[in-house]
């Protein structure tokens, strides 16, 4: 690999929606996830000033095409909602990666001179599914079950519980809710010399403050929703005591509570992008660009040992070499946290912070909006959520307006010039991306 785009690539336009669950539904009320991704696609358009019918060619990140609407190639058929019709269409799936991987691939697409001009744009409403027969709008809450015989009865299993197989796997598919692997918790365990007391102090001050993010960002699924202060102060009791209650917050492993993961969720967003030299052209509205300086990755199975780590080293190694940056010029990292441990690990596998501070900087609060040291200020997966293959996409759109100073009272209070993108899926992929403005 020699490591270097061809000729620069942009993103000159964000879009996302809030991010939801069918039950409790307050804003997308009778609409299905055509229309909430149009919706999201169309305000990416408008942030960039472009027409679609400019824009070359669609990447689209879905974990779940079947399920949603009972169609596949879910791609083609958006190309005609959002006015792209008869433009090329590509869908993309690495599970909970997807996104940042998708992002890569239309940077390459505009890099190579393929294109000049990608939308990257998805929606994943994995958490309400679309029954058979039904509108699209009309969401189960818990989504479709497969039907199966066994011993000459037939049963029948959620889909969720069979995404992973778990024939090649170390360990339970269940354990830590399917993802939070032995690996991540025992190497934050290792950062609190084996304390597991510890390491629930450090994981319920990461989760602490994305939920305070996430009261101050109106796409996050927790805004408008009592603050974890709040939640205390009803009960008369400490914030600690009020997260360390075991019955309310329930160990899932011997490393985590139920709390210190993610809230899954239905989200659509888009990011518009374009060559460097062609952004006169494409991006009207006057809106900075934000540039992609090089994309990486590692994959290893999640039978083999240590495969996050060493997945974290061969992502961050390849867009150090490719991008040209060091980890001293690293102002805030765009991460996905699915679990409250991943941005210790993000944040010293990156250099982010030196190695054996993690753990300090995460009780100082200076992994927070308003810490020296920002990690996904707009409440991360574990509390604005997590929307599956398109996870990524707010992610990176909030690193893009913390970039540009359009996140209003969750503003950081650092300078932002570049950003470290991680991201990370099941079973196991992590996907990495250095964004930098002018």
């Amino acid at each position: 690999m020699n490591g270097k785009y061809m000729r620069g690539v942009s993103i000159i336009g964000v879009g996302d929606s809030k991010q939801f669950l069918a039950h409790d539904n307050r804003d997308y009320v009778g609409l299905g996830h055509e229309e909430v991704l149009a919706i999201a696609c169309h305000e990416a358009f408008a942030d960039a000033g472009v027409n679609p019918r400019d824009i070359d060619a669609l990447v689209m990140p879905q974990v779940f095409p079947n399920l949603q609407g009972n169609t596949l190639g879910m791609q083609s058929y958006l190309t005609t909602w959002i006015g792209m019709r008869g433009k090329p269409a590509t869908h993309i799936e690495t599970a909970c990666a997807t996104s940042y991987l998708a992002l890569a691939q239309a940077a390459r697409d505009i890099a190579s001179g393929q294109y000049d001009c990608v939308l990257l744009a998805g929606a994943e409403f994995g958490n309400s599914i679309v029954a058979p027969g039904r509108r699209s709008y009309e969401f189960t809450r818990r989504g479709p079950t497969t039907q199966y015989v066994v011993d000459g009865q037939i049963k029948e299993e959620y889909v969720g519980n069979q995404i992973f197989s778990p024939a090649y796997r170390r360990h339970s598919p269940g354990s830590g809710a399917g993802l939070c692997t032995n690996e991540i918790g025992q190497e934050c365990l290792d950062m609190v010399n084996g304390d597991h007391r510890k390491l629930d102090e450090v994981a319920n001050a990461i989760v602490y403050h994305h939920r305070r993010a996430a009261s101050l960002n109106p796409r996050a699924y927790y805004y408008g929703l009592k603050t974890i202060d709040e939640m205390a102060a009803d009960e008369g009791v400490s914030v600690s005591e009020f997260m360390t209650n075991d019955k309310r917050f329930p160990w899932l492993d011997e490393y985590m509570r139920i709390s210190h993961g993610l809230i899954h969720t239905n989200a659509a967003g888009a990011i518009v992008l374009c060559a460097d030299e062609y952004v006169g052209k494409y991006c009207t509205s006057g809106k900075k660009p934000i540039h992609i300086l090089g994309t990486g990755a590692g994959c290893y199975a999640e039978g083999e040992v240590n495969h996050i780590p060493r997945a974290n080293k061969d992502a961050f190694d390849q867009v150090f070499k490719m991008s040209g940056i060091v980890p001293a010029d690293i102002d805030y990292i765009a991460n996905c946290d699915m679990y409250a441990m991943e941005d210790l690990l993000a944040a010293e596998d990156s250099g982010f912070v030196p190695k054996g501070k993690a753990v300090e900087y995460a009780l100082e609060g200076r992994f927070a909006f308003d810490g020296d040291k920002p990690i996904s200020t707009g409440g991360g997966d574990i509390a604005a959520g997590h929307a599956y293959g398109v996870a990524g996409i707010p992610i990176v759109n909030e690193a893009v307006r913390q970039m540009r100073g359009e996140c209003g009272q969750r503003q950081v209070k650092v300078p932002v010039k570049t950003v470290m993108v991680r991201g990370m899926g099941g079973s196991h992929t992590v996907a990495t991306a250095v964004l930098q403005a002018d």
